[in-house]
């Protein structure tokens, strides 16, 4: 059976970066291609959360890219999730573009008999200021608002009244993100610290 790398929908997806208990917007086009990933010096490494409920360990990969392990404690158990990440630097501001490392997404799969699987990307802003890493997730309805109010075009989808999934391909994100990225609206930035 052919496993894709990304699940639409699943919990997998939506306990990514319990920030604000934000649900990201799906992309089902990376962000990132090779001619705007770049190498973040000082990324690798593990970051923390003031309140230790959230932790992200960021390891360089053997191509352009890093694998990222997301950890938080929800109550009284301990989720995790592993990444696929490209850092992506559009103007003067750096993106993340994650999807979900296969090896994790396939042995979370391996007891169902089908689920039907859709490739998707989630965008991430980023701040690296020596030990403190600042993000903000692509909030699909702090996009979907701006998108309305200022009647940006840009294709999407409504999936079940209250979920969006982006369909515009890459270099429309990307120019999207070049005009509206440092906008505040979207992201609500969240700060960790460099666990030493």
């Amino acid at each position: 059976m052919k496993y894709s790398k990304c699940l639409i929908g699943a919990a997998a997806i939506l306990v990514i970066f319990s920030m604000s208990a934000c649900v990201p917007l799906l992309s089902l086009y990376p962000l990132w291609d090779k001619a705007h990933a770049v190498d973040m010096p000082g990324l690798a490494g593990t970051w923390i959360m003031p309140d230790e409920n959230e932790k992200v360990i960021i390891q360089d990969a053997e191509d352009i890219g890093y694998l990222v392990e997301y950890i938080a404690r929800e109550k009284s158990k301990t989720v995790s999730s592993s990444y696929r990440m490209h850092a992506v630097k559009l103007g003067k501001t750096f993106f993340f573009d994650f999807e979900p490392e296969e090896r994790g997404l396939r042995q979370w799969s391996e007891t169902e008999a089908f689920l039907p699987l859709v490739g998707a990307h989630f965008v991430v802003r980023a701040e690296l200021t020596g030990d403190t890493l600042k993000l903000g997730i692509l909030d699909d309805e702090r996009f979907v608002k701006k998108v309305r109010k200022e009647g940006i075009q840009i294709p999407y989808a409504e999936l079940h009244g209250d979920e969006y999934v982006l369909t515009a391909e890459t270099a429309a994100i990307q120019n999207f993100l070049l005009q509206y990225g440092d906008d505040p609206a979207l992201w609500e930035m969240n700060e960790f610290q460099r666990l030493r």
